[in-house]
């Protein structure tokens, strides 16, 4: 950076970025850049330090996966039952992983 700052930003498809900031220290840039990642990659990011270091982040990753897979469950339903028009609220059932489970899948991806 024009300054001496490092700045740290993700590419993303159509010449577009994710501008995350920037640092004082090289390290702490490419850490803020590992972080955002792998928040948006889960397991399949490529990182500059280990995956490891990062799994609270694999963490919020899988939740929000599971949200995803929720919500999409329940639009299948609202879109296949035309005599239904309240929507279904986004929850985690009784039969949802727990937030151990989840990090303990997260913890496997690495």
């Amino acid at each position: 950076h024009p300054n001496g700052r490092w700045e740290a930003r993700i590419g993303m498809p159509g010449s577009r970025h994710i501008y995350l900031g920037l640092y004082n220290d090289e390290a702490d840039a490419a850490k803020s850049y590992d972080r955002a990642l792998v928040k948006l990659r889960g397991s399949q990011a490529a990182t500059n330090f280990a995956l490891s270091n990062y799994t609270e982040q694999l963490r919020e990753y899988h939740t929000e996966q599971q949200k995803e897979i929720l919500y999409k469950s329940n639009q299948e339903v609202l879109n296949n039952d035309s005599g239904l028009k309240k929507q279904i609220p986004l929850h985690l059932s009784a039969n949802s992983p727990s937030p151990a489970a989840i990090a303990e899948h997260a913890t496997h991806c690495i």
